[in-house]
């Protein structure tokens, strides 16, 4: 995380220019670009860019936030709140980091209901009901 990096509910939105990370609001440098520590959104016309480390945080908060319906909290960007797609996730992020979420995610689910249970040797998890 960087030093300058302010709490999520503390960051003025409307201070946000388009060379400034969405998510910590610090100046996105040319050396950010050059080390590949930057990345941009490229869907439904969000163009806002974010430092790769910022993201991660952000995304795994929201991907890890469980809704009241019980459902997982969908990953938006934070400036113009259009929703991050599996795709862009997994590319930002690697498909490792992703996977490592969905485990997390069901930890989640199989610990918090009685009927979403796992197989113990294909590991896919599924709802079970026996009555």
């Amino acid at each position: 995380m960087r030093e300058e990096e302010k709490k999520e509910d503390d960051i003025d939105m409307s201070a946000y220019s388009m060379n400034c990370c969405v998510y910590c609001m610090a100046e996105i440098t040319d050396a950010d670009q050059s080390t590949g520590a930057v990345q941009m959104f490229l869907a439904e016309g969000c163009f806002h860019q974010f430092h790769i480390e910022c993201f991660r945080t952000y995304a795994k908060k929201q991907l890890l936030t469980k809704l009241p319906s019980g459902d997982f909290a969908e990953c938006r960007c934070r400036k113009c709140n259009t929703i991050v797609q599996a795709d862009d996730l997994r590319e930002a992020l690697g498909q490792e980091w992703l996977q490592n979420i969905r485990e997390q995610q069901t930890k989640i689910l199989m610990a918090n209901s009685d009927d979403i249970v796992q197989c113990p040797n294909c590991q896919d998890v599924f709802s079970f009901n026996p009555s």
